[in-house]
């Protein structure tokens, strides 16, 4: 993996200035709400870490686990390790400067080439995806949204969005499962827009991948046709009813699909020799969305239900 870091400027702040800004927060532990959160990790320093013009009796360790911050203005005091130096050694921390953590990083604290001054470094490319809300949004669209998903297999594939209304999204499909060759059904329902759940959860304090997908909360459902029999006559149902509609004339499609979108009812659908047909609708009350909702109704009542994934502060 590529590590690429960027420093920055260390911000050294008399006590007494009165521009030095807020005094910072030293959580006990990990928070639930990360909307104003740094981490600081040390490596070769044991130092002690207090907001700005506190006193040393709330001082917490930098040793060797993340220490969480709000965002503000710290007191550092602390010792170089030398070579084979074990933390419980240093007693004494000859050094003491004043600096400012900006939230929504991560933070590497070390002494510098002099053993004297204190470098922080901000490992942004290692530990965060998203540094504004709508990179996240733009981000986790790539992820979460499968536009250009093709079912292959003998499949079908539908995808419900509505960003005007913060509805459930939700993505269904039903195909051959490459490995046990039968007929498999899944089903995702998130609870609520994807567009919303992403930036509440950027709100939340979640800055990569990782995080997002743990935090969005969402129910998941798998069946196959040896559990669930009737998927087989849901699947031909739908071929027949995603065909007539294919040769029907009706509303112009809607070709992209992402923020701000309406509602748009999504359809693929493998039609042989590679082929993928796909419809796109604005306005959807036929028969082709009438046996979709009845055979996600099967899927929930026959299929298996993957432990719900709960975001982070739902």
């Amino acid at each position: 993996m590529r590590c690429s870091y960027l420093i920055l400027p260390l911000v050294l702040v008399g006590c007494a200035s009165a521009g030095a800004g807020p005094t910072g927060r030293i959580y006990a532990s990990e928070p639930v709400d990360k909307t104003n959160t740094a981490t600081l990790e040390p490596g070769g320093i044991k130092a002690w870490i207090r907001p700005l013009n506190t006193d040393k009796s709330v001082e917490v360790l930098l040793a060797s686990d993340d220490v969480w911050v709000s965002g503000g203005t710290y007191t550092i005091r602390y010792a170089c390790l030398t070579n084979n130096q074990e933390l419980h050694d240093v007693h004494d921390y000859p050094h003491e400067t004043t600096v400012k953590i900006e939230p929504g990083y991560s933070y590497w604290v070390q002494c510098d080439d002099k053993d004297s001054g204190l470098n922080i470094w901000n490992e942004n490319d290692v530990k965060i995806d998203f540094h504004t809300s709508s990179e996240a949004v733009a981000g986790m669209f790539e992820v979460l949204r499968h536009l250009n998903y093709e079912p292959g297999g003998d499949g079908f594939q539908y995808s419900y969005y509505n960003d005007w209304g913060n509805a459930d999204d939700t993505e269904f499909a039903i195909y051959t499962n490459h490995e046990s060759k039968q007929l498999t059904a899944h089903l995702d329902v998130y609870r609520g827009s994807v567009m919303y759940l992403v930036m509440h959860a950027y709100d939340k304090g979640a800055r990569t991948r990782e995080a997002m997908l743990k935090a969005i909360p969402r129910d998941e459902y798998d069946a196959d046709v040896v559990g669930c029999p009737k998927i087989q006559g849901y699947f031909d149902e739908l071929k027949k009813e995603f065909m007539a509609r294919v040769n029907t004339p009706h509303e112009p499609e809607q070709d992209f699909i992402y923020t701000d979108s309406p509602p748009v009812y999504h359809y693929d659908l493998d039609i042989g020799n590679r082929v993928t047909a796909n419809l796109s609708l604005l306005v959807e009350q036929g028969a082709l969305y009438k046996t979709t909702q009845e055979a996600m109704d099967y899927i929930k009542s026959c299929g298996k239900l993957t432990a719900p994934v709960v975001g982070e502060g739902q």
